[in-house]
């Protein structure tokens, strides 16, 4: 629950960011239906958590409770690809505005890398994505171990991205 809340809240600032930094009507009309769709897809998450086991219980409690799951391992790979998708976009989206700024070379690639940074989050999405489907639901909490890690990191990672771009003035100095 809280890591598709924190990685949706981050997301949300970026776009919100990017918003406030570049007020062209094509992208503005975008970053607010990529929001939504951010925020339903969110929402749709949190429902298919709180609904893929019967009783919620048996999500922790497989032992003295008596329940069924469905395909955890599937809505964890869907969920890893949503978010990966949606960081990539988020990434992406302000490249060619950034590329048309008439601004010198090394300030433009400066500007470019700074919020090409997210890639890194992307990576780890991935790598996550791929431990979620090489694990096994038997050896739980070993093959989970990594992708507890790496769950950690990408809102925290993300945070910091997200920072990046308003820091580069204070940086400079």
């Amino acid at each position: 629950f809280l890591w598709t809340a924190s990685n949706t809240l981050v997301r949300i600032s970026i776009i919100l960011l990017y918003i406030r930094l570049f007020q062209t009507r094509k992208l503005v009309i975008f970053c607010w239906i990529f929001l939504i769709e951010n925020v339903a897809c969110a929402i749709a998450t949190f429902i298919v958590a709180c609904l893929i086991c019967r009783p919620f219980a048996y999500n922790w409690d497989r032992i003295n409770i008596d329940g069924h799951c469905g395909n955890q391992k599937q809505f964890y790979l869907w969920n890893g690809i949503q978010n990966l998708i949606s960081d990539v976009i988020t990434i992406v989206l302000p490249m060619p505005l950034l590329w048309k700024l008439q601004l010198p070379w090394t300030k433009k690639i400066s500007l470019i890398l700074i919020f090409g940074m997210g890639f890194g989050i992307c990576v780890i999405t991935l790598v996550r994505t791929v431990e979620v489907s090489i694990a096994s639901e038997a050896k739980m909490t070993y093959d989970y171990a990594s992708v507890g890690v790496l769950s950690i990191l990408e809102p925290l990672l993300g945070v910091i991205n997200c920072s990046l771009p308003l820091l580069r003035p204070i940086l400079q100095k």
